[in-house]
This record gives structure tokens, C-alpha cells and sequence, in this order.
């Protein structure tokens, strides 16, 4: 019994590495790792991103991700419906793990195509950034008639 239980886990590991995305450590199809695998929330084209959030990707991530993306980004991220397009999951759960293993923003300031974007480098995020970033993501929460400064 404990042969077969060997041989279904190497089983499953090799088909794991057939879909593997070495660029953000992603194993896909499903879910991210430690990304909103518990999140109930739904899509609301009526809502908005917090501030704080929306300020975050605007400064450091809408240089790429914008409608339609540049330099070779996949998904725009400039509305809260965004984040819940298609990336082999909600795109919300790809943006926490491209974040959590600082692959993203991926020509930032001191990388090595950082010279490569127009404009110069992509400035990194801030410790803070990041954590809320990464708080957000897990389970991104609606947000409604803000007036965002």
C-alpha cells in the first residue's frame, strides 16, 4: 500500500512539472498556493479598487499592465473587475504569487531588464506596498463610491 501511495505522489509530481511556470514559480492549472483558495468573493462590475490599492498599481504596475497591456505584460490590472480575468485562475491569485516571490514588478529598478522598458526602470515596491498588496490579493474586497485622492 505504501508502494502505490509512493508511486500516485511521483505520478502526480511529474505531471505538476509538465505545466510548470519556473518564471513565477507557478504549478497551473488552479489555484496559487496561499492565494484566496478560501475567497468567496464575486465579481462586481459595479465596484471599485480601495485607494491605496489602486494607487499602488498605478505607480508601480500600469506602466505594463494597462488596456491593452506593453512590454510584454499579459493582463491589464486598472479595474477591479480585472483582477478576475483568466490566467489559468483569476488573475487576482497570479498577481499575489508574482508579488510574493518579488517577480513582480519584474523590471524593476536594479534587475537585469531594468534598462529594457521604456521610460527606465520601474521603481520596486516598498515593504509596505507589498504587504498590503499581498493582503488585498488574498482575497480582493470590493470597494464602492470612494473618492480617491
Amino acid at each position: 500500500m505504501r508502494a502505490l501511495h509512493l508511486i500516485s505522489a511521483a505520478l502526480v509530481s511529474l505531471t505538476a512539472c509538465a505545466d510548470h511556470d519556473a518564471d513565477v514559480d507557478r504549478v497551473g492549472p488552479g489555484p496559487v498556493p496561499d492565494a484566496g483558495q478560501s475567497c468567496n468573493v464575486d465579481p462586481d462590475p459595479k465596484a471599485q479598487l480601495p485607494c491605496d490599492i489602486a494607487q499602488i498599481l498605478e505607480t508601480r504596475c500600469q506602466r505594463c499592465h494597462q488596456s491593452p497591456p506593453k512590454n510584454g505584460a499579459p493582463f491589464p490590472l486598472l479595474t477591479y473587475m480585472d483582477l478576475f480575468g483568466d490566467y489559468g485562475g483569476p488573475i487576482y491569485q497570479a498577481a499575489y504569487k508574482a508579488v510574493k516571490v518579488d517577480f513582480m514588478p519584474y523590471c524593476a529598478e536594479g534587475s537585469s531588464c531594468a534598462g529594457t522598458v521604456p521610460d527606465g526602470p520601474v521603481q520596486p515596491l516598498s515593504a509596505e506596498q507589498k504587504a498590503t498588496l499581498l493582503a488585498y490579493l488574498k482575497c480582493p474586497q470590493p470597494a464602492y463610491d470612494q473618492a480617491c485622492p
